[in-house]
């Protein structure tokens, strides 16, 4: 009984590709393909978009009166009180470079010597810890590294870097990295 439903509609197949030719059938095949993907793939993807932004927008309405008055109620002296209070204080020192060869480590970068120099004027309420890493990896290696430091170590700045390359296909560079990592008064 099924082989009988199965003939007729063979038969129409069969017709129609006689009738637009094999361009034109695969032509329909690709455009009903395209349209169920884009009902069952991006439809649910847009509706989660769409979602997630909606989401967004509730969580920044909600948060930016607070922001607003928590910055309209501190005057400058509290202002440059709570910026100074963002950097910590000298004794996590070691906590802060631990991090930063842990990033190293990461990246499978050794950072066997350097130079480092603690800095403290009298009348800033800083402390400058001025590094000077000479570093040898490739140059993803090198940008992670420096990437995944920056990350995290929020009170450490890139001053400046340098690369140096023996041989033009070396894929190792020579790089000399100037960190400064600001720390709070004690």
């Amino acid at each position: 009984m099924k082989t009988l439903r199965i003939r007729p509609l063979l038969w129409r197949a069969t017709q129609f590709v006689v009738a637009v030719g094999w361009p034109g059938a695969a032509a329909l095949v690709v455009l009903v393909l395209c349209a169920a993907f884009g009902f069952f793939v991006l439809k649910p993807l847009q509706d989660h978009i769409d979602t997630l932004q909606r989401d967004a927008e509730t969580l920044r309405s909600q948060f930016k009166p607070q922001l607003r008055s928590e910055q309209k109620s501190l005057n400058p002296a509290e202002q440059l009180a709570a910026f100074y209070r963002f950097f910590p204080k000298q004794n996590t020192l070691s906590d802060w470079m631990a991090k930063l060869y842990d990033a190293a480590a990461q990246q499978s970068l050794s950072l066997e010597k350097g130079e480092y120099h603690l800095a403290h004027d009298r009348d800033a309420k800083l402390t400058r810890y001025d590094i000077v890493l000479p570093v040898k990896g490739g140059y993803l290696q090198l940008r992670k590294f420096v990437a995944q430091a920056l990350t995290d170590v929020p009170n450490l700045s890139l001053d400046s870097i340098t690369f140096n390359r023996q041989k033009i296909d070396d894929p190792l560079i020579d790089a000399q990295l100037t960190f400064t990592l600001y720390l709070g008064d004690e």
